[in-house]
């Protein structure tokens, strides 16, 4: 039985600035499709047709203020916070392989939580994401443009067609 790649190191940009060891949980975004139920005239049962996706968020929490990270909440432009995180998985037999995440968006939550005396306090921030790109090992899985009309799905983009019929 193969052993499954674990994330054993990982460091996270923001704005281009390293944070390796500053920063204590990532969560990547959940990817969910808006759907509809959908049953016509001599259908024997409903199914979902796809209308798009939900909203695309990344969170990140650090132990610290730090006054940089902090003043990219409130920016108004959907692509002012760019943010990288690169994790290295490694599976038991010793092979390693890049996990790595791109977005752009802004900062639409902070929460400093409760601040206690002589303990560590987490920054929560969660990022809605105007681009998204997530690669393991160099091969692109998702790639999530949405200024620009790009759905890329197993480097296959899947609204190729739809920009051309619509000149953009």
């Amino acid at each position: 039985m193969a052993t499954p790649y674990i994330n054993k190191f990982f460091n996270l940009s923001i704005q281009g600035k390293g944070y390796y060891g500053q920063v204590n949980k990532v969560t990547p975004p959940a990817l969910k499709l808006i759907t509809e139920k959908f049953r016509a005239g001599g259908m024997f049962a409903s199914k979902q047709i796809q209308l798009g996706l939900d909203d695309i968020d990344f969170k990140f929490a650090t132990p610290e203020a730090d006054p940089d990270t902090l003043s990219l909440f409130g920016l108004q432009d959907s692509q002012a916070v760019s943010l990288n995180f690169k994790g290295v998985q490694i599976n038991g037999t010793g092979n390693e392989r890049l996990d790595e995440y791109v977005v752009r968006g802004m900062i639409t939550e902070l929460n400093r939580g409760e601040i206690e005396n002589g303990k560590l306090s987490n920054v929560d921030y969660t990022v809605n994401c105007s681009y998204y790109k997530h690669a393991i090992g160099g091969k692109t899985i998702h790639e999530i443009d949405i200024d620009n009309n790009v759905l890329i799905i197993g480097g296959i983009d899947q609204l190729v067609n739809v920009r051309n019929m619509l000149g953009i």
